[in-house]
């Protein structure tokens, strides 16, 4: 699902998503999980919004030029703050994305979410997504972070959540992932852009 913030670590779907790891202290860990686990407080929800299409983009991934496209964009937004005063943001809809690799074969996946955020005053985030869904990581970032046998550009479905540990900076670079619940089930990126095989749960 695609994001309207400006802080997306998740790159495409959702997109900006993303462009859409991690390692705190665990007494931080708990603290975090007890902020986003505990009763809602704060404010209420906004009312449901439409979000942006986004435009046509180019990625240096899978060792080629792949260009995505929104060919379905239908997602909604709200927001809210927590009992703490984060920023949080709820995402939902359709979104079919067209990837178009200068080298492979070309596709049209659903990554259409929902996907939830819980951005902190300190720069760290807190990512949930469920359904169908595109994650990708930097390659830096995915140096930096938790090691794991998930690809660092992937489709999934099922639920799943990270947190990204900003490590104090706006810079992307340093940020580290940890992923706190692994997808039900996902897929490699490049390997689907290679074969040209769409898993069914993605089909359009």
């Amino acid at each position: 699902m695609l994001t309207r913030l400006n802080k997306p670590v998740l790159v495409v779907a959702a997109v900006a998503i993303v462009g859409a790891g991690l390692s705190p202290s665990s007494a931080a860990m708990s603290s975090r999980d007890a902020a986003v686990t505990r009763p809602a407080a704060g404010t209420t929800w906004s009312p449901w919004k439409k979000l942006p299409k986004s435009p046509p983009s180019t990625h240096d991934s899978c060792g080629t030029k792949v260009v995505i496209v929104p060919v379905v964009s239908r997602g909604q937004y709200r927001t809210r703050k927590d009992a703490d005063g984060n920023d949080q943001e709820q995402t939902r809809g359709a979104l079919h994305l067209k990837f178009n690799p200068r080298r492979g074969h070309t596709i049209v996946v659903d990554v259409g979410g929902p996907t939830k955020y819980t951005f902190y005053q300190d720069g760290d985030l807190y990512y949930q997504a469920r359904g169908l869904h595109l994650f990708t990581l930097g390659v830096k970032v995915y140096r930096n972070s938790t090691p794991t046998k998930i690809p660092r550009l992937f489709f999934s479905t099922g639920s799943f959540a990270v947190f990204i540990d900003s490590n104090g900076t706006s810079r992307q670079a340093d940020d580290e992932v940890t992923f706190l619940n692994r997808p039900n089930r996902y897929w490699g990126v490049c390997s689907i852009l290679r074969s040209g095989v769409v898993p069914k749960p993605l089909r359009v």
